[in-house]
């Protein structure tokens, strides 16, 4: 009996896959591609004892949040109102005050996220006429609403997205590389950029 509980405790870490149920090792993070292992522990912490207070004490002004930082993860709240009152009582909320940084915005998450979806909703129409677009979606830190355009796109298309969606709110067109499936005709694949040899 000894000897069988012996064969299955090796047999079971033998087994490719099952080992790590048995007694969990994990490889170390890779130093220079990951922030430490537990980094995001405090910030997380910090989010997750302000969201709740957020949704009682500052409905109006909370535009939304993200993570900074390399190797030393803070959490970030933004605001579009008030934001020096928040930034005082959330210190005071968060076990982690040293992790939170407080900033304002003009335009909340769900504001942006408004404009995107407006954008996404056009895109077979932009395409229609030559404004190739590959990404769009908002970027919290800067408060705007990225539009990336494929190389290919018509000379104006820049004027064009900022005559169409400037008045909804603060829009930002960089060059990008691959064209977005809803916005190819026939269903096609999207083009790779650059081209392979430039």
């Amino acid at each position: 009996m000894r000897r069988l509980a012996i064969l299955l405790a090796l047999l079971v870490v033998a087994v490719p896959g099952t080992a790590s149920a048995i007694s969990p090792v994990e490889a170390p993070d890779d130093p220079v591609s990951s922030p430490p292992s537990g980094s995001y522990a405090k910030a997380d912490a910090n989010q997750a004892k302000a969201l709740p207070w957020l949704r009682e004490h500052a409905r109006g002004a909370y535009a939304g949040s993200f993570y900074t930082g390399d190797r030393r993860i803070s959490w970030v709240a933004t605001f579009t109102s008030d934001f020096g009152r928040f930034e005082r009582r959330l210190r005071k909320v968060v076990p982690y005050p040293d992790r939170l940084e407080v900033r304002p915005v003009m335009y909340s998450e769900h504001q942006l996220g408004r404009i995107t979806e407006r954008i996404s909703n056009d895109l077979d129409r932009l395409h229609e006429h030559g404004v190739l677009v590959t990404s769009v979606g908002p970027d919290l830190e800067t408060s705007t609403v990225v539009i990336s355009l494929h190389p290919d796109s018509r000379a104006d298309a820049v004027a064009i997205l900022r005559a169409r969606y400037g008045r909804l709110g603060p829009i930002r067109v960089e060059a990008g590389g691959w064209v977005m499936p809803a916005a190819l005709p026939g269903g096609g694949q999207p083009e790779p950029w650059p081209p392979s040899g430039g």
